[in-house]
C-alpha cells in the first residue's frame, strides 16, 4: 500500500507541474485576456496525446476523434430564434449544400460560395452554421455553404471538383434563387480559402460566365513546397490552435489520400525533404522567404538549407499534385485575369505567409487585393471561437470584404 501511495503521489506531482507549466504558458501581449487562449494553447499541446490515448481507449483514430470533436463543438452553437434567415439543406449538382436565404431581402442579391476549413478533413456546413447564417443575416447576402467531398477517402481533386460544380450551378440557376449572378463571390477559410483560390483559378481557365465578383481568402493554405517559412517557425513554437504536424498530416491525406501517415515520411515533410531537387527548384519561384515584407520575418528565424533531394523522396504522383496550380494556387503560372481578392491573414498562424507570399502574386498581375491583417490566431473564423474578444473584429473584416459584392 505504501508503494501504492508513494506511486498516487508522484502521478500528483506531475500532473500539479505539468499544470502548473500550462498555467503561464506565454502567450503573446496582443492578447487581452491570456486565459481566452491559454485553453487553446493546452489543447493543441497536449490533442496529439490525449487523440493516442482516445485511439488506444477504442474511440476511433485521430481522423475519427477530430471529426467528432468538431461537429460537437459545432452544436454548442445554437441558431439564434429570431433569425429572419431560412435554411435549406438541398443539393447542387449531387452536391450537399445549405442555402442561407435573407428572405427579408427583395429583389435580386448578391451570393457566397462558403467553403469550410478543416483540413480537407474534418468540418462541413453543420459547424459553420452560426458563421455562414451571420453572413446573410448582416449582409442580406445569400450564402451557399459547401459539403463537398473529404479526404481522406476522396482525396484531391475531389473536393475541389464539388465546389467547382456548385459554383457553376448557382451562376447557370441564379434567378431561382433570386440571385445577381455578376454579384456572385466564392470564399473559404483555411483549406476553404485554399478551394476558393482554386475555383477562382479554374473558372477563369475555363472561362465560366458570369465572372466571379471576389474571391475571399481568410488565412488560406495555398502551397506545399516549403514547410519551414518564417511564420512556421515563429507560430509553431507558440502552438495556437494549428501546428505543422497536423497541417502535413492535412497535406498527406488531400494529395495522396494517407489515412495515418507513418513517422518517416511526417518527418520529410516537416524537415523539407519531401521534394527532389528540380521541383523545389521550380517552386522557390514563387515560394521563399525573400519574397516576403521584412516586418513579417521574425529576428530569429533561421533559412533552411536543405536543397531539395536528388529523386522525389515520396511519389512522382505526389510532386506533379504539389505542383499543380489549382492544388496549390500559388504556384500558378500567372493570375492575371481572376478575380479581385480580399486576403485575411493572421499573426500567429503558422499559414501567414501562404497568404502574403499569394498577395505578392495576385498585385505583380495586377489584381485588386484588400488585406486585413489581424494579431489573432488560425481557425478564429471557425464556429467555434466566436466568444474570443478578437472575434468581432474578424467578422467585421469579412463583412467588410463582401459588403461590395
Amino acid at each position: 500500500m505504501r508503494c501504492c501511495g508513494a506511486r498516487c503521489l508522484l502521478l500528483v506531482a506531475v500532473a500539479v507541474a505539468g499544470l502548473a507549466y500550462m498555467a503561464y504558458v506565454p502567450v503573446p501581449d496582443d492578447f487581452d485576456n491570456p486565459w481566452e487562449i491559454r485553453p487553446i494553447i493546452w489543447s493543441t499541446k497536449l490533442g496529439p496525446y490525449l487523440f493516442w490515448l482516445g485511439e488506444k481507449l477504442g474511440y476511433g483514430t485521430e481522423l475519427e476523434q477530430l471529426r467528432a470533436l468538431f461537429e460537437k463543438m459545432g452544436d454548442m452553437v445554437p441558431p439564434d430564434p429570431n433569425s429572419s434567415v431560412k435554411v435549406t439543406k438541398t443539393q447542387f449538382k449531387g452536391v450537399n449544400v445549405r442555402v442561407y436565404d435573407p428572405i427579408k431581402i427583395k429583389g435580386k442579391r448578391p451570393a457566397l460560395i462558403y467553403l469550410h476549413g478543416g483540413g480537407w478533413t474534418i468540418g462541413s456546413s453543420a459547424v459553420y452554421d452560426s458563421t455562414t447564417r451571420s453572413i446573410a443575416e448582416e449582409l442580406g447576402m445569400v450564402v451557399v455553404s459547401v459539403d463537398y467531398r473529404l479526404a481522406p477517402e476522396h482525396k484531391y481533386p475531389a473536393g475541389l471538383e464539388d465546389s467547382v460544380a456548385v459554383t457553376v450551378y448557382l451562376l447557370e440557376n441564379s434567378a431561382k434563387y433570386n440571385v445577381d449572378p455578376n454579384r456572385v463571390a466564392v470564399g473559404g477559410d483555411s483549406a476553404g480559402g485554399n478551394l476558393a483560390a482554386a475555383v477562382a483559378l479554374k473558372l477563369r481557365d475555363q472561362k465560366v460566365t458570369p465572372f466571379l465578383k471576389l474571391q475571399l481568402l481568410i488565412y488560406p493554405a495555398l502551397q506545399l513546397i516549403d514547410n519551414q517559412l518564417p511564420s512556421v517557425q515563429q507560430n509553431n513554437k507558440l502552438g495556437i490552435n494549428l501546428k505543422s504536424e497536423l497541417m502535413v498530416k492535412f497535406w498527406l491525406s488531400y494529395s495522396l489520400g494517407i489515412a495515418k501517415a507513418d513517422l518517416n515520411l511526417l518527418n520529410l515533410m516537416l524537415n523539407n525533404q519531401h521534394l527532389s531537387e528540380e521541383v523545389l527548384k521550380r517552386g522557390r519561384e514563387f515560394v521563399h522567404p525573400s519574397l516576403l515584407e521584412g516586418k513579417y520575418i521574425p529576428k530569429d528565424y533561421k533559412p533552411y538549407k536543405n536543397q531539395g533531394l536528388s529523386k522525389p523522396p515520396i511519389s512522382a504522383e505526389f510532386e506533379r499534385v504539389v505542383m499543380d496550380p489549382y492544388f496549390s494556387p500559388v504556384m500558378a503560372e500567372t493570375l492575371q485575369g481572376v478575380p479581385e481578392a480580399c486576403l485575411i491573414t493572421a499573426e500567429y498562424d503558422i499559414l501567414r505567409d501562404d497568404g502574403l507570399l499569394f498577395k505578392r502574386r495576385l498585385e505583380e498581375a495586377k489584381v485588386k487585393v484588400t488585406h486585413h491583417h489581424y494579431k489573432t490566431f488560425h481557425g478564429i473564423y471557425d464556429g467555434q471561437h466566436g466568444h474570443i474578444k478578437m472575434f468581432p473584429q474578424v467578422h467585421r473584416g469579412v463583412l467588410d470584404c463582401l459588403k461590395n459584392v
